[in-house]
């Protein structure tokens, strides 16, 4: 089975938000992406799920104007204008 978990699911779980706390843990628990994500140190959480998603989905880059919040992940990183040169050629 595939699934996606919303980030709710997982701030469900870091912020202890009753009463979702016990079914969002459970769920991450058995969802590798999960445990991925939360076994990161990174500044803005959503980039660190997104970078979890993209590696695990074989992306061949993320596009973003928060190059910073990507670094670490050994994903390739383009801002919007590289990615529209890149297009071009």
């Amino acid at each position: 089975m595939r699934i996606l978990c919303d980030t709710n699911i997982i701030l469900d779980v870091l912020l202890d938000r009753a009463p979702f706390v016990e079914a969002s843990a459970e769920v991450l628990k058995r969802c590798e992406i999960g445990i991925e994500a939360l076994s990161y140190r990174a500044s803005d959480f959503e980039d660190c799920l997104a970078a979890v998603c993209a590696k695990s989905i074989h992306c061949d880059f993320v596009v973003t104007r928060d190059i910073k919040g990507f670094v670490g992940f050994d994903i390739p990183i383009l801002t919007p204008s590289e990615l529209i040169e890149r297009m071009e050629l």
